[in-house]
């Protein structure tokens, strides 16, 4: 008689893995509240310096209406690349600021 055992599926999950799952759609969140929340995790996380997380939280920021908060991202990073550039000049567009855009 064979007893079979139920397989468990793992219920621990590592807190950098809940934050990328949480990054995939951050581009596109507008709750100001939770923008702020996943920064903080960010840094905590030492993450800010990779560059697929900072255009994402540029983003985030822009459509919250926080220039300025997307502003200090950007001043953060070291070595911004031209895709984060990209991102700010689209963020000061989105937010009807051709002129720092330009």
């Amino acid at each position: 008689m064979q007893i079979s055992m139920p397989i468990r599926t793992p219920s621990l999950v590592s807190r950098r893995r809940l934050l990328e799952e949480k990054l995939i759609g951050l581009h596109k969140w507008t709750n100001l509240k939770q923008v702020k929340q996943v920064h903080a995790q960010i840094l905590k996380a030492n993450l800010l310096q990779d560059l697929s997380v900072a255009p994402k939280l540029i983003a985030a920021f822009s459509l919250c209406h926080e220039i300025a908060l997307a502003v200090n991202v950007f001043n953060q990073i070291q070595q911004p690349n031209v895709h984060l550039y990209n991102t700010l000049i689209r963020a000061h567009v989105r937010n009807s600021q051709p002129s720092q855009a330009f």
